[in-house]
C-alpha cells in the first residue's frame, strides 16, 4: 500500500511539475514584419555606401554617374514603398542627389581633380539627407528601427 501511495505521489508529483512548467514558459511576442520600406530603405543605403567606393582615380566620372543611377531607381523604390509619407525627407535626398550630379554634369569630360572638393561636399548633403529619411522612417515604421 505504501509503494502504491509513493507512485501515486510521484505522477502528482510529475504533472505538477510539468504544468507548473508549462505555465512559466512566456509566449514570445512576434517581432514585427518589416514593410517594404524598410526594404527600400536599406537598398538606398546600400548604393549610397557603394559611392564611398568609388575610386575617383580608377572609376572616374562613370563610376559616380553609375553609382547615382542606382541611387535614383532605389530612391524611386523607396518613395513607392512608402505611399505617400516621408515626402519631405525624400525630395530633400533626391535633391541632395541632383545637386551631386550637377556637380559631376558641369565637369563634362574633365579631371575631377578639381572638384573633388565640391564633390565632397554634395556627398556630405546626401549623407546628412539620408540620416534625416532614416530617422523619419524610423519614427514612422517601428518594424524599420535599426536594432
Amino acid at each position: 500500500m505504501r509503494a502504491t501511495a509513493l507512485v501515486a505521489f510521484a505522477a502528482v508529483l510529475a504533472l505538477v511539475v510539468a504544468a507548473c512548467g508549462a505555465a512559466a514558459s512566456p509566449t514570445p511576442e512576434p517581432s514585427p514584419t518589416p514593410t517594404p520600406v524598410c526594404a527600400a530603405l536599406d537598398d538606398l543605403q546600400a548604393s549610397i555606401d557603394a559611392i564611398d567606393q568609388i575610386d575617383p582615380l580608377n572609376d572616374g566620372l562613370d563610376g559616380y554617374v553609375t553609382a547615382l543611377q542606382t541611387v535614383r531607381t532605389d530612391l524611386t523604390g523607396v518613395r513607392e514603398a512608402a505611399g505617400g509619407q516621408l515626402s519631405t525627407q525624400i525630395d530633400a535626398v533626391e535633391t541632395a542627389v541632383s545637386d551631386l550630379q550637377g556637380t559631376l554634369d558641369s565637369l563634362g569630360d574633365g579631371s575631377l581633380g578639381g572638384a573633388m572638393q565640391e564633390i565632397g561636399d554634395r556627398l556630405s548633403a546626401l549623407g546628412t539627407a539620408l540620416t534625416e529619411l532614416r530617422t523619419e522612417t524610423e519614427s514612422s515604421f517601428s518594424e524599420c528601427k535599426a536594432s
